[in-house]
């Protein structure tokens, strides 16, 4: 991906060049249609001093906005796009829904004011600037005029529509410019004033910054702690002693507790210690506790900040002056006209978003409007309401905490408390009713289920929707537990008991799940589809005494329930009456014509060893449902019966193709390896579907057996290193890591590994420490690799993590590295 970037950096740069011109462009082109549907793109959603927006105008504006924030983002190696995904990012997209719509009222006004002014430009100072705004680009990128064209050609567009873009947007610049110039005026400052602007702003103009030395002690014990600052405040106290004697700080023991000279942004201290150091006198010591420990600190001089005088930076202070006095005037102007003109947003979520960020009751206002008079299609609209709701019943606990805090209250200040205890609950309340409406909708992700449920632990709803995601997902563990949860918060919830049975089903937890049906059952008796339900669990849990009434019972009522008739043919296949299965089996597929029916329906024959009937009905499955795989599992079960191996190991191939559910991969996979034990592909799969459910010690022999019959292969070196590191084994784990290095070849296969052996150290080490050398060598390894694959931030990230762990860890070599990558990036 890496190399992708770099051999079409130039064409990815021009293409987002181009994309953003040609979205303001089109923004600025298009024309409404008279009296469009709510909704439609033509539909006007923003009016400014009259002049109309129609929504698609405005989905161009934002998507500049959009767009270019993700160029910014991208500069520093950040996803913009990933912090707008989800629930969250839905709402993370409101204010600049907000800042779309204040372009386009920047843009009506500086119209406005261009009139007013008569402001026009020359075609000559357009061509001029567009010529030299093309000559730059050309040269900012090394591109030909030929290279450009066939870029443009790729987007569909030629050189001189594009060069007519250009233009358009020259127009706008200058057109801007000059109306700044006449809005500004002339700035002409006198020397007071720059005097006074000099003075107010030195510290813009330092040669050489504020600088202080400081004398150290760090101990781990308060008490000692305590004791030494007493005796370094003692009159004739040596600190120099003191500090040799007990501090524990290596790096300044030595020299009695001595710094060297430093600034502000280069303190070898913990922010904490050094705002405490900065701000004391010369002389005056401070006892400060940090994660390291207890410092005693005393300030033992300090250098003032080296600024050449007036006179000989004029010039400078100067033009600093005219710029800053031009932007106030500038913000000044603007802000005037901005308060004159008329903005109406006629879109909720744009009116909501523009009154966000100066006042979140009238957004919510908007938004609940929207709500009840139905003038939104937002999908979020119901998360955006909860989100204010939220955030307004914060600002009120903000409020309500400041005044508890108060000893002593005034009968307004009571009442004033009485007022946000009660707008909390409201607020509280509101949230969660928007949240669990906005449930029903079938958004909600795992970040917002998590955030309701932090509002509202005992909601019964919200754990039983995020339950029913995990269990889609296939999740069966979480869901079960949410499932669990939602039950104790509402021991009346008959569907929580049954997707918990459900869930416990699939993780062949049988008893466990006909005790969730049961309890379902009990909430709801006479229920024909829980009453299988359990009956099911209980055939699968060998409990067939209890199975059988349930089942009969069904069946009195409904002689051809066919879920009946089937679960009837598994008791009696379970108690060995295989000529009963069949009989039933064949009645439930006459009934229903079901796959299930079926497929038990060819197995039971196959147990009665009717091998040929058997094949037949097997044969019958793949034709009826040819996407399911169990019909090509049992074929393949009858030609191994039959001795035909090889035509079993294809039905058992086509089967694992057509396989969803892993458990049922794994089965599949083991009959393939059981027949072919040198069939590699499968082992792996095999090896992969283990892991997926977490069966480490059910991967390993096949990574193993692929050793056995490849030795050195790569995958199944480090699929051993996984499965250790998972079962925690960090040094096994980390051997396997190392026999792969050993036989990798390209630099993409390094750092994969020295990530995995990486993770091994982290775990060794524990969450809350530092790397230990084995860890920091990796970590050292892996920087150089991705400096040659060209991904330079990462190999940052690895050589600042090295210095902040150890500063000592090959010291010459990462800063030596460190300023190999400044270099890269500067060029």
């Amino acid at each position: 991906m890496n190399r992708f970037f770099k051999r079409h950096q130039k064409t990815i740069i021009w293409v987002l060049v181009i994309g953003f011109v040609a979205s303001i462009v089109v923004a600025g082109g298009l024309r409404l249609l008279s009296s469009p549907p709510p909704g439609s793109a033509a539909e006007t959603v923003l009016t400014v001093d009259g002049r109309k927006t129609s929504r698609q105008d405005f989905s161009l504006t934002y998507a500049s906005v959009i767009d270019y924030y993700k160029q910014l983002y991208a500069m520093y190696g950040l996803d913009f796009e990933s912090f707008l995904q989800g629930v969250e990012g839905a709402y993370r997209r409101l204010p600049y829904v907000a800042q779309a719509a204040e372009e386009i009222v920047r843009m009506v006004i500086l119209d406005q004011a261009a009139r007013e002014l008569r402001v026009t430009i020359a075609k000559a100072e357009i061509d001029r600037a567009v010529e030299a705004q093309y000559q730059a680009l050309l040269a900012q990128y090394g591109l030909t005029e030929k290279q450009l064209e066939e870029i443009l050609r790729f987007q569909g567009m030629t050189l001189d529509a594009y060069k007519k873009d250009l233009a358009k947007g020259q127009e706008t610049q200058l057109r801007e410019e000059r109306v700044r110039q006449l809005a500004v005026g002339p700035v002409e400052p006198t020397d007071a004033e720059l005097a006074a602007y000099f003075e107010a702003n030195r510290d813009r103009y330092q040669t050489e910054p504020e600088k202080i030395r400081a004398g150290h002690i760090l101990v781990r014990e308060a008490r000692l702690a305590d004791e030494l600052l007493a005796r370094v405040n003692e009159p004739g106290a040596d600190f120099g002693a003191l500090a040799r004697t007990y501090s524990i700080d290596e790096t300044t023991k030595a020299t009695g507790g001595e710094t060297d000279w430093f600034t502000l942004s280069e303190s070898p201290f913990s922010e904490k210690v050094t705002d405490a150091v900065w701000m004391s006198d010369p002389g005056q010591v401070k006892l400060v506790d940090d994660d390291a420990g207890f410092h005693i600190v005393k300030l033992l001089e300090r250098q003032a900040a080296a600024v050449p005088p007036l006179a000989e930076i004029r010039d400078r202070v100067r033009a600093d002056y005219v710029r800053d006095e031009e932007s106030k005037r500038w913000s000044q102007w603007y802000a005037a006209r901005r308060e004159r003109v008329v903005v109406k947003a006629t879109d909720p979520v744009i009116a909501a978003a523009m009154a966000y960020e100066s006042d979140r009751a009238k957004a919510l206002a908007e938004l609940s409007a929207a709500r009840a008079g139905g003038t939104s299609d937002d999908p979020y609209l119901l998360y955006y309401i909860g989100r204010l709701h939220e955030e307004l019943l914060t600002a009120a606990a903000a409020k309500r905490i400041e005044l508890e805090a108060k000893e002593q209250r005034t009968p307004d200040e009571e009442a004033e408390l009485t007022r946000l205890r009660a707008e909390e609950a409201t607020h509280k309340d509101q949230a969660l009713a928007a949240y669990l409406a906005f449930i029903d909708t079938g958004t909600g992700d795992e970040a917002f289920f998590q955030r309701v449920l932090a509002l509202a632990p005992q909601s019964a709803e919200a754990r039983y929707a995020l339950a029913e995601m995990y269990r889609q997902a296939g999740n069966w563990t979480q869901a079960e537990s949410e499932y669990r949860l939602a039950i104790e918060a509402r021991p009346s919830f008959v569907a929580a008991y049954i997707g918990r049975g459900d869930v416990l089903m699939a993780l062949e937890l049988y008893s466990p799940a006909a005790d969730a049906y049961r309890q379902a059952l009990d909430l709801q008796p006479g229920n024909t589809a829980l009453s299988l339900k359990l009956a099911a669990a209980y055939v699968r849990g060998n409990r067939l005494d209890s199975a059988q009434p349930l089942i009969q019972e069904v069946l009195a009522r409904e002689p051809n329930n066919v879920t009946a008739l089937t679960l009837s043919g598994d008791l009696l296949l379970a108690q060995g009456d295989t000529a009963g299965a069949i009989a039933r089996y064949d009645a439930a597929y006459r009934r229903g014509l079901g796959a299930e029916a079926l497929l038990k329906l060819a197995g039971a024959h196959l147990t009665a060893g009717q091998v040929a009937e058997a094949k037949r009905r097997h044969e019958d499955a793949i034709r009826a449902f040819p996407y399911r795989p169990e019909g090509h599992l049992g074929l393949g079960d009858v030609h191994a019966k039959l001795g035909e191996f090889d035509k079993a190991l294809a039905s058992y191939r086509q089967a694992l193709s057509r396989a969803v559910p892993v458990s049922l991969k794994e089965i599949i996979a083991r009959k393939i390896v059981d027949l072919d034990p040198a069939d590699i592909r499968t082992r792996y799969l095999l090896a992969g579907y283990f892991r997926e459910q977490y069966k480490y010690d059910g991967a390993i022999p096949q990574y193993e057996a692929i050793l056995a019959l490849s030795p050195g292969t790569l995958e199944a070196l480090v699929g051993l290193g996984d499965c250790y590191l998972a079962k925690v084994q960090y040094d096994r784990a980390v051997d396997y890591y190392r026999q792969a290095l050993a036989v990798a070849t390209s630099p993409q296969q390094k750092v994969s590994i020295y990530t995995q052996m990486v993770k091994a150290e982290e775990g060794r080490a524990g969450a809350a420490n530092a790397l230990g050398p084995s860890g920091l060598e990796f970590l050292w390894q892996r920087a150089q690799l991705y400096v040659e694959l060209g991904q330079n931030d990462e190999a940052l990230a690895d050589l600042r993590r090295i210095q902040t762990a150890d500063p000592q860890f090959r010291a010459g070599e990462v800063t030596s590295l460190l300023d190999r990558i400044t270099l890269l990036q500067g060029r």
